[in-house]
Order: structure tokens, then sequence, then C-alpha cells
């Protein structure tokens, strides 16, 4: 286990909203953007309500609440996860090896780390340890042979460049399962030294 003061030094001080989005499943309901999209629908309806001088009707109140709510429903949800970094940092401290720069990932920077084994000998080939991967994904690459202990793989999430927020939770969602399925278990057997998201 890595103590909790280290894991906590590891990650930013501060998470931005879309670093607190990118650890959950939610995350990407927390988009402005977005809520501003699904609202112009009942808002465009809403001004020719409006205009047709139906101010006080029952129609014009439920226009002005599917307006407002996936705005404020996006805004509730950036507050309820305000507290991800605890979580983050609690995972980290739970790992029995260190686990550092999560921070590019959960910023969307990087989708590769490296994996450093305390004995160079013993880090295992670059296939075998692809074996173990391609449970968790078919995209998820050893794009190295082991070099001086070091071996570097790939998530592989494309990055959406609609949505953004779900690509990023999908990324830190299968960095999750990598560390927790695969490189804990085989860290009983060959020792890691370290884990570096680059």
């Amino acid at each position: 286990m890595v103590d909790r003061a280290r894991a906590a030094e590891s990650v930013a001080e501060r998470f931005t909203r879309s670093m607190d989005a990118a650890t959950s499943r939610w995350g990407v309901l927390t988009d402005l953007s977005l809520a501003f999209a699904v609202s112009a629908v009942p808002l465009v309806l809403l001004v020719h309500q409006i205009g047709g001088g139906e101010t006080r009707s029952a129609t014009t109140m439920v226009l002005v609440g599917l307006a407002v709510l996936p705005v404020l429903g996006s805004l509730a949800l950036s507050l309820s996860l305000r507290g991800a970094r605890e979580q983050v940092i609690g995972w980290i401290a739970s790992v029995p090896f260190p686990v550092e720069n999560v921070n590019a990932l959960l910023v969307g920077l990087t989708d590769t780390f490296e994996i450093t084994f305390a004995d160079a000998a013993s880090a295992p080939a670059r296939m075998e340890l692809q074996r173990r991967l391609d449970p968790i994904s078919d995209d998820v690459l050893v794009t190295t042979d082991p070099k001086d202990g070091v071996l570097e793989v790939k998530i592989g999430v494309i990055e959406s460049k609609r949505l953004p927020l779900a690509s990023a939770y999908a990324r830190w969602a299968r960095f999750r399962r990598i560390v927790d399925e695969v490189l804990v278990p085989l860290h009983r057997e060959r020792a890691i030294d370290n884990l570096r998201v680059n």
C-alpha cells in the first residue's frame, strides 16, 4: 500500500471540473455545452409561446422548467463530484506500488503509461503482458519490449470530439481496471517499482 500522504502529493492540489467529471460515468452530464444544447429546444418553444402572448399558461411554465432543468442538473452534478480528488487519492493509496502523474490522464493529455519493475530481469515479455491485458480490451496495447525493466502500455480509448468527458471517463475506468485486475496480481509475482502515466 502507498502512504496516503504520498498519494495526495501525486495528484493536483485541486481538481478542475473536467478532472472531477473524468472520474464518474455521469461526468459527461456536467458538460454545460451539452446542457445548453438540450435546453435549446424548449427555449425556442418558450420564445414562441411568449411571442404568442402566452406568458402565464401551464405550457409556458413547463417549457421554463424544461429549459432550466438541464443546466441546473449539470451544475448540481458538478457540485456532487467535488469529492473526486479524495476518491482518486484513496484508490492510489490502495495500490501496492506508486502510481504517478494521474493528472495527465484525468485532463486527457495522454493515454499511455510506463510500468517499471523492481528487478529488470523479472519484467515480463511484451507478448506475455499483452495476453494478460487482452481480457480488459482488445484496444489495450503493450507498445514496447521490456528495456531496463520498463514497459509502455497504451490504454486505447479513442478521444471523442463531441463528448470528450465521456472519453475521459472511459480512459480512467479502463486504466483502473488494468491496474486492479492485471497489474496488482502481477505485482505479487514480479514486484512493480512504480507506474507512471506519460
